[in-house]
């Protein structure tokens, strides 16, 4: 089925991302929609990262620390997904265009992980390392802070 825009304005909607709103280390077709749009919409969808925990005090607010907090059910993946969304008309098979319109941090941190999965895993003697990022007030540069190496786990 073809979903088309129609001339109506699309509607801008806000989905935070809470521990009503978001779901742990898994994917689930049979999830509740956390929000239903219609084509042609405007969402703006708060996402949060799952290594907040690598520096607390920079990469966590009340609300993220809420979500670490509050959010047992937890799958084996690591990721942190807010929704899902569901389109007005979409059905199963169908594909879906989703356009970002831009980015904007939650805090001005920012953390990443070399790790088995990555590319520099074999570059730093088969070692997990975590970076800690502050990102300049313009977005425009991102400053290592600190890194550790987190155990193989």
């Amino acid at each position: 089925m073809a979903l088309h825009t129609t001339q109506r304005q699309p509607q801008l909607h806000h989905l935070p991302a809470t521990p009503e709103t978001v779901h742990w280390g898994y994917f689930d077709g049979t999830l509740t929609p956390r929000l239903t749009v219609r084509s042609g919409d405007i969402v703006e969808l708060e996402t949060l990262t799952h290594r907040a925990g690598d520096a607390p005090d920079l990469l966590m607010d009340d609300g993220v620390r809420r979500v670490y907090q509050e959010v047992g059910d937890r799958g084996p993946g690591p990721h942190i997904m807010t929704g899902p969304i569901a389109v007005e008309g979409a059905e199963p098979g169908d594909t879906l265009e989703v356009r970002v319109l831009g980015m904007r941090p939650r805090l001005l941190y920012g953390s990443n992980m070399a790790s088995r999965a990555g590319l520099l895993y074999e570059h730093l003697g088969q070692r997990q390392r975590a970076t800690v990022f502050e990102f300049g007030a313009d977005l425009a540069l991102a400053r290592a802070r600190f890194a550790f190496e987190v155990p193989a786990g």
